[in-house]
């Protein structure tokens, strides 16, 4: 039964504190080398803690007349209003289910009562990730194929879904993640732009949807293409066999025969399988992309973190059972890699809003970033969050408790 859950005593939907746990989930490939890497496998999954130490009988039956109603954790058509610590404003938290069919209370003195419930996000959310590659001629703000003169964008057909147009300026509109994509209304299209000047053309990046389950209608064979006119093209780069795209993963290319043009063409001639071809972002330099390693962020007046906070240096191996039933184990790194639990017991709103952006800008784990060692100040710029996410508790308006972990690894 679809619903929103209920008020409980005056305007807020629940009572502090509750835990709230952001989570990316992630898997990591592994190489023989040693290196890996990471991808995302879902959006963003946010799942509730609620305990209620002191609430009285109306409310008590208030959320179990609602518990009630959903069949326990069967249904998740149902919606929360809870305050998003990446804007610290109210919004709307939809496709919650409960944990568990059990409901269960206890009575205090003064018909007071206990209750903990959990609540999961059954259908994760879209997330901005922030793109550690910079630089580039492309526009990544229009608003239209027109919005910015004398730049003017066309494609060889768009498909319209439930969330409205998917146009060809969408792939210079700097989103990259539904439904602000191009996508076309076949398995094979062109995205062209007219700069209105000439370029040179020397790489040029394309980013897969970030939304989990869309990497097949990422491009798989293409060519890019330069013109003068927009009449007379020349290839300037062919590929094939692009497949195995992660969610939101960016492709940069070096072309084979850099070109200066006024007009650019990503021709591309199969998908990877999918009935509608999708560009969520194009790029393209004049120079080689540089990658930029973001620093993990400080907070509480240029303290990097709290403490207590803990590291557990750990040697990473990995194993390889044969056929024959034996099994084949080897070192991926000669020295331990050293991951960091991190615990900010009080923190403000601001602080939190810092945190919070900076893990849904990483792609959960994801990412690479940099981080320095408070105990013994060195700097490790191979690092990631850990698969877990963030937790966060809300004590009180803007007084908040986080947690969440950090750990090396080789890129």
């Amino acid at each position: 039964m679809a619903g929103a859950f209920p008020n409980i005593s005056g305007a807020y939907p629940v009572r502090f504190p509750y835990t709230h746990t952001l989570q990316i989930r992630s898997a990591v490939q592994a190489f023989w080398s040693g290196k890996q890497q990471r991808y995302a496998i879902s959006g963003l999954l946010n799942s509730f803690k609620f305990n209620w130490r002191r609430i009285n009988l109306t409310d008590l039956q208030t959320v179990q007349v609602f518990f009630s109603a959903q069949k326990g954790a069967f249904d998740y058509t149902w919606s929360i209003p809870l305050v998003d610590p990446s804007t610290m404003a109210l919004r709307s938290y939809a496709n919650m289910a409960f944990n568990s069919d059990e409901f269960s209370y206890t009575e205090n003195p003064n018909l007071w009562f206990s209750l903990g419930l959990d609540a999961v996000q059954t259908v994760g959310e879209a997330v901005a990730v922030t793109s550690t590659i910079y630089g580039g001629f492309g526009p990544h703000n229009l608003t239209s194929d027109t919005s910015n003169p004398p730049i003017v964008v066309s494609e060889s057909s768009n498909f319209v879904s439930l969330s409205g147009f998917h146009l060809g300026y969408q792939a210079f509109d700097g989103s990259g993640t539904w439904p602000n994509v191009w996508l076309a209304n076949a398995d094979t299209g062109w995205l062209q732009i007219d700069l209105g000047t000439a370029q040179l053309l020397t790489a040029y990046g394309i980013q897969a949807d970030t939304l989990a389950g869309l990497t097949l209608r990422a491009p798989n064979t293409w060519t890019m293409q330069g013109s003068p006119d927009g009449s007379t093209w020349t290839t300037l780069d062919t590929q094939a066999g692009q497949g195995g795209w992660s969610d939101g993963e960016l492709r940069n290319f070096t072309c084979a025969t850099p070109g200066t043009f006024r007009y650019f063409k990503l021709n591309i001639t199969a998908d990877n399988g999918d009935p509608n071809l999708e560009v969520a972002e194009l790029y393209l330099y004049s120079t080689p992309p540089a990658i930029v390693v973001p620093s993990y962020p400080n907070i509480n007046a240029g303290v990097l973190v709290q403490i207590p906070f803990s590291t557990a240096p750990s040697f990473k191996t990995f194993r390889n059972d044969l056929d024959s039933g034996k099994r084949i184990s080897w070192a991926a790194w000669p020295s331990p890699l050293t991951k960091w639990a991190l615990s900010y017991p009080a923190i403000t709103d601001a602080e939190v809003q810092t945190l919070v952006n900076f893990y849904l800008g990483q792609g959960g784990a994801v990412n690479q970033f940099s981080f320095i060692d408070a105990d013994t100040e060195t700097l490790h710029s191979v690092c990631c969050f850990g698969a877990q996410g963030m937790e966060l508790t809300r004590v009180s308006p803007n007084l908040n408790s986080l947690r969440c972990s950090i750990e090396e690894y080789v890129a």
